[in-house]
């Protein structure tokens, strides 16, 4: 036999047999990759005997304000709940319609960033802006010369200078408003060279706001961009599958609900790969994810939303 013969099929057997670099690296399932931290159940809500109008249906959003109360839009519903850290609900605004306080099928909800409380009220074409209390302030509605009109809000972002952006749904765009609501950037889209979103789920920004991130199941990835709207990289990784739900933590790492695994993959400042957050298997999908930072215990809470459920979990990194 040959040199070269022999190692042809040496390269063939290493390339064919289980546990080889190559074969373990493309047929690795999300499940997997090791898990980065494990996720203790604490509570989850509504109970099972809380009140109709603590419920929700179909959740598509969470966020959490810095007090630690958690606002879930409801779809089904077209409603808007705010809840206690507890799980007890606070108030709830919404119905069908265009008024003041109705909605026609919510997606998003923003109230990390200020003092004001924001909605993607998706097929009203605009976004809502609230107070804490949820009393409404104004709204935001499309009718804007192009490049920046947009069609059915599907995601929103504030930044700590009070620009909003907002993903829409019409040619999968990104818009970019001043505090004044002026509009000064339109970027990514279906048409982009760079930066072409194909079916984005939803945006965040990081804590400096320096960077937006964008969920694209379609892609298997997470794209990024700058503050400008300038495309930067995307995110990808074999465990990232269907990328759902974002959140930017205190931790400075972002948060990656996976609609196709359940899981919730973890990338660092640097956006590399820290790891997975082991969860409880549900039949439920895991719609949207948030994370609590309690500067006084310590302790790092994680809020997985499916349509009709919040969970809570405390987590703890998993020692190698």
């Amino acid at each position: 036999m040959s040199k070269l013969l022999f190692f042809c099929l040496l390269l063939i057997g290493w390339l064919i047999i289980p546990g080889g670099a190559a074969f373990s690296q493309t047929a690795a399932r999300p499940g997997d990759w090791p898990a980065g931290w494990q996720a203790l159940p604490l509570h989850s809500f509504p109970a099972e005997i809380a009140p109709p109008e603590a419920r929700f249906t179909k959740a598509s959003a969470i966020d959490i304000d810095p007090e630690g109360r958690i606002y879930i839009v409801d779809r089904d519903r077209h409603r808007l709940l705010k809840f206690a850290p507890d799980g007890s609900l606070l108030r709830q605004i919404g119905g069908f319609g265009r008024g003041n306080e109705q909605f026609d099928d919510p997606r998003d909800v923003n109230a990390r960033t200020t003092l004001n409380v924001f909605v993607a009220d998706y097929n009203n074409n605009r976004v809502v802006r609230y107070d804490r209390s949820l009393n409404f302030l104004g709204a935001l509605n499309a009718g804007w010369p192009e490049p920046y009109d947009f069609e059915r809000v599907r995601s929103i972002a504030m930044s700590s200078q009070y620009d909003l952006f907002l993903l829409e749904d019409g040619t999968k765009k990104i818009v970019k408003f001043t505090r004044f609501a002026e509009p000064v950037a339109a970027f990514g889209g279906i048409y982009e060279t760079y930066g072409q979103l194909l079916d984005p789920q939803q945006i965040t920004l990081d804590d400096n706001s320096k960077r937006l991130f964008v969920s694209d199941p379609a892609q298997q990835t997470v794209l990024v961009f700058d503050y400008l709207g300038n495309f930067i990289t995307a995110i990808s990784h074999p465990a990232l599958q269907q990328p759902g739900g974002l959140f930017w933590g205190e931790d400075r790492q972002l948060y990656v609900a996976d609609l196709q695994s359940g899981a919730v993959l973890v990338f660092s400042e640097n956006l590399k790969f820290s790891g997975r957050i082991s969860l409880p298997e549900s039949a439920a999908p895991l719609v949207g994810v948030a994370v609590k930072h309690d500067r006084e215990s310590g302790t790092t809470l994680l809020y997985t939303l499916e349509p009709a459920l919040c969970r809570v979990f405390s987590l703890e990194k998993i020692k190698p």
